[in-house]
């Protein structure tokens, strides 16, 4: 939600109207109005003072690791991170995946509020209380499952998005310091990490991670 909807903005990669305007002016085949078009578009973007701020953090870590020879060490700023699989317990999960995931608390409740990022009570019962809220409102109840992933998920096809689902959707746009917690275990700390202790670190957010991709995926 935050890649597709902000993230786009905060970068420039989405137009104000007057440089909408620009662009189709500049449509045609003609090179010479590509070449203006595509240098319109990297000035706009380069201007935007996020992107010139994380091209700065870039250019500085490629600078840090110019001595080293081995490209793959470089982590790019942009990556994706570890797709850790949830769902090896349902039927037609995968038994071997090697990003297998078992949550450490025996609920969502129990790892949000167990976590040391987390929430306290209060802060949970409030996130609940907007949950429900959310979830009768007729925007949550056209979102229906789709049946990609639907059986692998032990989720049923067209079935409404659920409560937990709602709730991580709130937590993750919500609460910084439990985003950057759990979008840290997506990562090794360093290159020389095992694959369990990475999964180790993650299973602290199971549930969590878990509810997100369903959110992602199905809704």
């Amino acid at each position: 939600i935050y890649s597709f909807l902000l993230f786009t903005f905060d970068f420039g990669y989405r137009f104000t109207s007057a440089q909408k305007e620009t662009l189709e002016e500049l449509e045609n085949d003609d090179d010479a109005l590509l070449d203006k078009k595509f240098k319109f578009i990297l000035d706009t973007v380069s201007k935007n003072k996020l992107y010139a701020k994380y091209k700065k953090t870039n250019d500085d870590d490629s600078k840090d690791n110019s001595s080293d020879d081995s490209k793959e060490d470089n982590m790019p700023i942009f990556d994706c991170g570890i797709e850790f699989y949830y769902w090896q317990g349902t039927e037609k999960g995968v038994k071997d995946n090697k990003w297998s995931i078992k949550p450490k608390y025996g609920s969502f409740k129990e790892e949000i509020e167990g976590n040391k990022y987390g929430l306290n009570k209060d802060q949970w019962n409030d996130v609940m209380i907007k949950s429900e809220s959310l979830l009768k409102t007729n925007m949550a109840k056209v979102l229906k499952a789709t049946s990609y992933f639907a059986d692998e998920y032990a989720i049923e096809h067209r079935s409404p998005i659920t409560i937990q689902h709602i709730v991580a959707l709130l937590l993750y746009t919500n609460f910084r310091r439990l985003r950057n917690a759990l979008n840290g275990t997506y990562y090794a700390e360093t290159k020389d990490e095992t694959v369990e202790s990475i999964k180790g670190r993650h299973s602290e957010f199971g549930c969590f991670g878990r509810y997100l991709r369903e959110c992602v995926e199905l809704w």
